[in-house]
């Protein structure tokens, strides 16, 4: 009789937990936040992929991007990611965005992404003394005017101690930029010009990029980067 009575109760423990199964976790909603990917580290030939983390999700949202190059090649990419209430008022789109070689498939660095929705940033791929890096600057470009274009400037090269960039007409000057900082965008008049990258402290030009015509209601993203031990400049536009 015991024996029947265990068996009977075995069979309604089963019926109970398959009635009342584990909750499920909630997917956590997702809103869209805006990245522009930038890769300024020459160490690699093949050049780096980045790969998105987020919740149980994960995928490859940009691949193969070699030195001085950009993702998108200009502009910025919809990335659909889980939001989060950092308090009671602010959302903040978060996920991990994975730095990878694109020849072995290496992990090279992890970074956070921890953004506003609908906010736009550019993630930098950068040589910290040897090492590849994944760093961000947020972006908000200034309101745009019929005859002017937005420019800001990037110290993605650990060579010198400060730079600056210059233009020729002289209409941008933005100085004394330390390696990982940037400037804010500022207006400047939609026009054909020479840019120079200066050192610092003495003044010297280290290198140039002639010719460049500022579209108007565009941003441009001008850096100045390293390839072989000497520093070298380019540009992105963010129409």
């Amino acid at each position: 009789m015991k024996s029947l009575y265990l068996g009977v109760s075995l069979l309604l423990i089963g019926f109970i937990l398959a009635c009342n199964p584990d909750p499920v976790t909630p997917v956590p909603e997702k809103k869209r936040t805006y990245l522009h990917i930038l890769n300024a580290y020459a160490g690699l030939d093949r050049g780096v992929d980045i790969r998105f983390r987020a919740y149980d999700e994960s995928r490859i949202i940009a691949d193969g991007i070699r030195f001085q190059e950009s993702w998108p090649s200009s502009g910025y990419a919809s990335l659909l990611a889980p939001v989060i209430l950092a308090d009671s008022a602010t959302e903040r789109v978060q996920g991990t965005l994975e730095l990878l070689d694109n020849a072995t498939k290496e992990i090279l660095h992890r970074e956070p992404l921890d953004l506003r929705p609908e906010a736009m940033a550019t993630y930098c791929v950068v040589d910290s003394f040897g090492k590849p890096l994944l760093v961000k600057a947020d972006d908000q470009p200034l309101p745009y005017t019929p005859n002017a274009a937005n420019v800001r400037f990037m110290n993605l090269s650990h060579l010198l101690r400060s730079v600056s960039l210059v233009s020729q007409p002289d209409s941008v000057r933005i100085n004394g930029l330390n390696f990982l900082l940037y400037s804010p965008f500022e207006l400047t008049g939609a026009r054909t010009y020479t840019f120079y990258v200066l050192n610092q402290t003495t003044g010297t030009p280290i290198d140039s990029i002639p010719n460049v015509t500022l579209k108007p209601r565009t941003a441009y993203n001008f850096y100045l980067t390293q390839e072989n031990g000497f520093p070298k400049a380019g540009y992105v536009s963010f129409e």
